[in-house]
């Protein structure tokens, strides 16, 4: 084999193994951002929990005041 040919098959090899680097970063950025979806969705639903519990909260409270005006 040549020094060409070596270097052509190595730099074929190289531009291969870039390749696919290339395609795993791009896999994991999907990834990240559908768990990155996941979290602000799971984050939304923590805001409405405890809105309602807030809710919850202020209702008990003007129950409790309510009975100790009786």
């Amino acid at each position: 084999m040549t020094i060409e040919q070596s270097a052509l098959d190595h730099l074929a090899a190289s531009t291969a193994a870039a390749e696919e680097a290339r395609e795993a970063i791009e896999a994991s950025r999907a990834r990240v951002a559908g768990a990155q979806d996941e979290v602000a969705a799971a984050l939304d639903e923590q805001r409405r929990l405890l809105a309602e519990l807030a809710d919850a909260l202020r209702r008990q409270d003007a129950a409790f005041a309510a009975l100790g005006d009786r």
